[in-house]
């Protein structure tokens, strides 16, 4: 089940693939192959997407985010190298890179 968004409005389009994995890099090889058609992350296609090796097939829909997520203890504290390692993190994801050309 694929859920895409358009104007505001989440449609579900359920697929019925002959190949399948759940290995996302198996199904970026395919679709360079020119096996078929998928979703990954943006990050993972831009390269791709880039070269031309890859298209965009429904532009004017989106995907739900998939963020980054830091998963932190909070029983002691936060150690101030952790704090240097999540702002870096951020400064390095902002803005997105992949987007920039």
């Amino acid at each position: 089940m694929w859920r895409l968004t358009r104007r505001g409005k989440t449609e579900h389009l359920r697929i019925d693939p002959v190949l399948t994995t759940n290995e996302g890099e198996v199904a970026r090889i395919w679709a360079l192959e020119g096996e078929g058609i998928l979703i990954r992350s943006e990050w993972d296609v831009a390269g791709a997407v880039q070269a031309g090796q890859l298209i965009h097939l429904l532009p004017d829909y989106s995907l739900p985010d998939a963020n980054v997520v830091a998963l932190l203890g909070h029983r002691y504290g936060r150690a101030a190298r952790t704090t240097s390692f999540l702002k870096m993190l951020h400064e390095s994801l902002t803005p997105v890179p992949w987007r920039q050309v």
